[in-house]
């Protein structure tokens, strides 16, 4: 499974520790709409549905089992996958509950192929081209525990909080190229740190199941 995510702003390599998780948060803020729509009408994401509780799914999700056929005799009690992944207290960090697509137990993991856009003006260098990288990257995963302590609380339409990865452990893979962004950062953010960025996405299964065979 392929799709790109974008994000256009202000991405920083360094700050102090607080500006640094109020920054990787904003950054999640831009790609929590994308991928709560993606869940919503994606032909694959948007018809998911289980029954029970996600840790009572666990072992069909992830291991080599007849999934659809457990699920058959319990049709009428199935609910859309990302409702279900939202009550899983795992997953709660404050008062954020989120539904982060790939997950250990769904055995996923993904590859990114980054296009970083930056301005090039005179002056010193905009910074290191590693840690604003991690910096993005950072924010496409679940926040750690106590990571959002400061943070406002989740605006109504981030109930649940939709984000990519529950763990950066789950990234196998990822290639950066960088170019020229010509036009100029909107004001009043004329900022050398300004960046366009196209992220692809390749989702493959780590272990193919009857759940996740749609990812393949």
């Amino acid at each position: 499974m392929r799709f790109r995510l974008t994000y256009e702003g202000i991405l920083y390599a360094s700050q102090n520790t607080s500006d640094k998780k109020k920054h990787k948060h904003c950054i999640r803020k831009s790609f929590h709409p994308q991928l709560k729509n993606m869940w919503e009408n994606h032909p694959l994401l948007s018809v998911l549905k289980v029954a029970g509780t996600l840790e009572e799914n666990f072992d069909m999700m992830s291991t080599p089992s007849d999934f659809f056929a457990r699920l058959a005799p319990e049709k009428n009690q199935l609910r859309p996958l990302n409702r279900v992944i939202s009550e899983y207290s795992c997953f709660w960090r404050d008062d954020y509950k989120f539904v982060p697509l790939v997950c250990k137990c769904f055995r996923l993991q993904c590859s990114f192929d980054i296009l970083l856009l930056t301005g090039t003006r005179p002056g010193p260098p905009t910074g290191d081209l590693d840690n604003r990288v991690k910096t993005l990257v950072d924010a496409l995963r679940m926040p750690a525990l106590q990571e959002l302590k400061g943070i406002e609380n989740p605006a109504r339409d981030e109930k649940p909080f939709f984000c990519l990865l529950e763990d950066d452990a789950l990234i196998t893979s990822f290639k950066v190229e960088t170019d020229t962004l010509w036009a100029a950062a909107p004001a009043p953010q004329d900022d050398p740190q300004y960046v366009k960025s196209v992220i692809g996405v390749t989702l493959q299964p780590s272990l193919g199941t009857a759940f996740n065979l749609g990812f393949a």
